[in-house]
C-alpha cells in the first residue's frame, strides 16, 4: 500500500482528469447494465407476446404499441446503446492515457533529476543501463498500476456491485447462485497476486541486466574489437537474454494459470445457472427472456471479476516496477546541502586543506592528513603515483565528495556550510577526457554560462586555441559534435574544454591529467592555452606528467594517500625526493 501511497501522489495534480475517467467509467457500466434488456422485450414481448410491464408502457408511445414498432423500437435501442458505450469507451481511454502519460513523464523527470543529485559514489556502484532501465522503463509502473490496475479494479467493482443489484431483484436465487463465487475467485486473488509479484520483481532485474549489458557493450566498441571479444560480449549478452526470457516466461505462466482457473471457475457457475434457470423455464417461474438476461449478466458479472484478477496481477507486476523507481528516489545524496547553507559569495581563491581525512569504508582510508594552503592566484599541483589519492583531494574542491575528517575552506567559508550550486559555479574543472554532448560546438562551450552570447563563446574559443579548427567544421559552431563528440580529435576536444573554462571564467580552476591522452606536439599546445588559463586564477592541478605543473607555486607529492613532499617547485627538484626522481624518469635524465 505504501508503494500505491507514492503512485496516487503522482495522481494529485490530474485528479480532474481521473475523476472525468470515474465519471466515465460509471456511464460505461450503467450503459453495460441496460444492454441485455433490448433482448429481453423482443424474446419475452415480442415473440411471446407478453404484456411490457406497467412503468415501460407507460414511458412508451402508442405507436411502439405493435410488436412490429416495438421490435424496431428494441433494436435502435440496441444500436444507440453500443454507440453510445464506444463513444463513452472512447473517452474513457483518451483521458486514462493523458493522465497516465503525464504521471509516467513526472516520474521520469523526478528519477532524472534525482540521479543528476546523486553522488559519484552511488554511479561507481551501478550500471549504467540499469538506471537507464529505472528511468525509461519502470516509470510506466505508475500508468499501469493506475490507468490499468487500479482504474480497471474500480470499474468492475462498481460493475459487480451494480449486476448484483439488477440480477437480486430478478430473482434472488439466481443471483444468490450467481454469487457464490465470487469468494473463491477473491482467494485466487490473493494467492496468485503475491507469485505474480515476485516473478515480476524478477523479470524486471533481469531485464535492467540486459539494459546494462548492452550499454556497457555498445559504449565499448574500440575495445571489445581490438581484443577480438565480440564473441564473448554476444555469448553474455545472449545468455543475459535467456537468462530474461525464462523470467518473464515464469511471469507469464504464473498470470496465464490464473486466467485459466477464473476460466474454469467462471464455466462452473455459469452451467450451474444455466441448469438452474432452464428448470426455472420449464416449471413456469422464469420466461426465457429474463434467463438470457441472467445469462448475459452472469458473462458479464464474471467478466469484472476476471478483470479484478488481472488487475490485481497488474497491479503486483507494476507495484515491482514501481518499488525499483522508489527504492532511487529514496536513496539520499551522500553530499548536499545542509539546512541553513548559505551562498557562497564571490571569492578570491584562498583554498585551505586543513587536516583532511578520508574514506570510502571504514577500515579503507584514502587520504590522512592533508594539509595545505593555496593562496589566491597561486598554482598547486598535486603529483603521486595512480591511487595515491590525487582526484580524491581535489574533488572535495567541488564537493563530490566531503572528507570524513578535517575540513576544506575557500575564502574561510567550509565547503559544507555552503550551497553546492553558488561553489561549483565559482569552479572551472577540465577533465582528462573532456566530456562532449551531442549537441552543437556552440552549446558545448556554453555549457557553463548558457546566457552567454556569441561573440564570447567565439572569444572564449579563440583564447583556448579552438576557433580556426571550430570554423572549418561543415557548420562552424552549430556543428553537431556527435555522441561524447566523436568527431573532434583528442586534443580538439580538449581545447572546447578549455574554451568552456575561459567563458566560464571561474576565480578557482581544477585540471585532472589534461593532457595525459594527448601527444608531445598537441600537448605542448594545450599546455600553453592551459597557462594563459590559470593566469590570475587559483589552480589545482593533478598530473601524472610533470610538463603540465613545471614551475607551479606550491606541488604536493602524494603516496598511499599521505603528503610525502610539499614546496615550491624549483626547491623539491633540488632535494633528492620523490619529485625528484619521478621528474628523472619522465625526462631521462638529471633534473636542472
Amino acid at each position: 500500500m505504501s508503494t500505491i501511497r507514492r503512485v496516487l501522489a503522482y495522481l494529485r495534480p490530474y485528479r480532474r482528469r481521473a475523476a472525468l475517467v470515474l465519471v466515465l467509467v460509471l456511464a460505461s457500466n450503467a450503459l453495460s447494465l441496460l444492454m441485455p434488456w433490448p433482448l429481453k422485450v423482443v424474446v419475452d414481448h415480442v415473440l411471446d407476446g407478453r404484456p411490457l410491464p406497467p412503468r415501460l408502457d407507460a414511458l412508451l408511445p402508442d405507436a411502439l404499441a405493435g410488436p412490429r414498432s416495438l421490435l424496431v423500437a428494441a433494436v435502435l435501442a440496441a444500436v444507440a446503446l453500443e454507440a453510445m458505450a464506444a463513444v463513452v469507451r472512447f473517452g474513457e481511454m483518451y483521458v486514462s492515457i493523458d493522465a497516465g502519460q503525464r504521471m509516467v513523464t513526472d516520474l521520469r523527470a523526478d528519477a532524472y533529476a534525482h540521479l543528476q543529485r546523486l553522488s559519484l559514489g552511488f554511479h561507481g556502484r551501478h550500471r549504467v543501463g540499469d538506471l537507464i532501465h529505472r528511468v525509461l522503463a519502470d516509470t510506466f509502473s505508475v500508468q499501469s498500476l493506475v490507468m490499468n490496475g487500479v482504474l480497471p479494479a474500480v470499474s468492475a467493482a462498481t460493475m459487480l456491485v451494480g449486476m448484483a443489484v439488477v440480477m437480486a431483484r430478478l430473482d434472488a436465487g439466481l443471483a444468490a447462485l450467481a454469487l457464490t463465487l465470487v469468494p473463491a475467485l477473491g482467494v485466487l486473488l490473493l494467492f496468485v497476486g503475491r507469485r505474480v509479484k515476485g516473478a515480476a520483481s524478477q523479470a524486471r532485474e533481469q531485464e535492467g541486466t540486459i539494459y546494462a549489458l548492452a550499454q556497457e557493450g555498445l559504449s565499448s566498441i574500440p575495445v571489445i574489437q581490438a581484443f577480438t571479444r565480440e564473441e564473448e560480449m554476444t555469448r553474455r549478452f545472449v545468455g543475459a537474454s535467456r537468462t530474461s526470457l525464462r523470467a518473464f516466461l515464469h511471469l507469464y505462466a504464473t498470470q496465464t494459470l490464473s486466467s485459466g482457473l477464473v476460466s474454469v471457475l467462471l464455466a462452473t457457475g455459469t452451467s450451474g445457472l444455466l441448469f438452474v434457470g432452464a428448470l426455472g423455464v420449464l416449471d413456469g417461474a422464469l420466461t426465457v427472456g429474463t434467463l438470457l438476461v441472467f445469462l448475459a449478466y452472469l458473462r458479464s458479472l464474471y467478466t469484472p471479476v476476471n478483470n479484478l484478477v488481472e488487475s490485481w496481477g497488474l497491479i503486483r507486476a507494476a507495484e515491482a516496477s514501481a518499488e525499483r523507481v522508489f527504492d532511487l528516489l529514496a536513496t539520499a545524496p551522500q553530499v548536499a546541502d545542509r539546512p541553513g547553507a548559505r551562498p557562497l559569495p564571490p571569492v578570491r581563491g584562498r583554498i585551505v586543506f586543513d587536516h583532511v581525512g578520508f574514506r570510502y569504508e571504514p577500515g579503507r582510508p584514502i587520504l590522512h592528513d592533508v594539509n595545505v594552503v593555496c593562496e589566491p592566484g597561486e598554482t598547486l599541483a598535486i603529483v603521486g603515483p595512480t591511487g595515491a589519492g590525487k582526484t580524491t583531494l581535489a574533488a572535495m574542491l567541488l564537493r563530490f565528495i566531503d572528507p570524513t575528517e578535517g575540513r576544506v575552506l575557500i575564502d574561510g567559508h567550509d565547503l559544507r556550510d555552503v550551497t553546492l550550486r553558488s561553489l561549483r559555479s565559482q569552479v572551472s574543472l577540465v577533465l582528462q577526457e573532456p566530456l562532449l554532448f551531442s549537441t552543437t560546438v556552440r552549446e558545448n562551450i556554453a555549457i557553463g554560462r548558457p546566457d552567454a552570447d556569441f561573440e564570447a563563446i567565439v572569444e572564449a574559443a579563440r583564447r583556448a586555441g579552438a576557433h580556426d579548427f571550430i570554423t572549418r567544421l561543415p557548420k562552424g559552431y552549430d556543428t553537431p559534435l556527435g555522441e561524447r563528440g566523436v568527431r573532434l580529435s583528442g586534443g580538439e576536444r580538449q581545447r572546447i574544454a578549455l574554451a568552456r573554462a575561459f567563458l566560464k571564467d571561474a576565480p578557482i580552476l581544477v585540471l585532472d591529467e589534461p593532457t595525459s591522452a594527448l601527444d608531445a606536439e598537441t600537448e605542448a599546445q594545450v599546455v600553453e592555452r592551459m597557462a594563459a588559463l590559470a593566469a590570475g586564477r587559483t589552480t589545482i592541478v593533478i598530473a601524472h606528467r610533470l610538463s603540465t605543473v613545471r614551475g607551479a607555486d606550491q606541488v604536493l607529492v602524494l603516496g598511499e594517500g599521505r603528503v610525502v613532499e610539499q614546496g615550491p617547485w624549483e626547491a623539491l627538484l633540488e632535494r633528492a625526493g620523490p619529485l625528484r626522481r619521478y621528474y628523472e624518469l619522465q625526462f631521462g635524465g638529471r633534473a636542472s
